[in-house]
């Protein structure tokens, strides 16, 4: 796989930018919805049962690095 070119990088994140910002501008109608109801209400009107689908202590913790992807790293 080539090295990726820092101009190609730039053009990446300007892309996602532009991208953010015309989803804050035009937010999709459900998100627009849950944001009228409040994420409290939201999740509280979520149905029970389900508290327990995923495990908050067996995961990892990773951060976001632009060339490199998803990274691994500590808290």
């Amino acid at each position: 796989m080539p090295p990726i070119s820092p101009r190609s990088v730039d053009q990446a994140f300007q892309q996602r930018r532009q991208a953010l910002l015309r989803s804050l501008h035009e937010p999709h109608p459900d998100s627009t919805a849950t944001a009228a109801v409040g994420i409290q209400a939201w999740a509280e009107s979520l149905p029970a049962g389900d508290d327990d689908l995923l495990d908050p202590d067996a995961g990892v913790t990773v951060r976001w690095r632009t060339v490199q992807g998803w990274q691994e790293t500590e808290l």
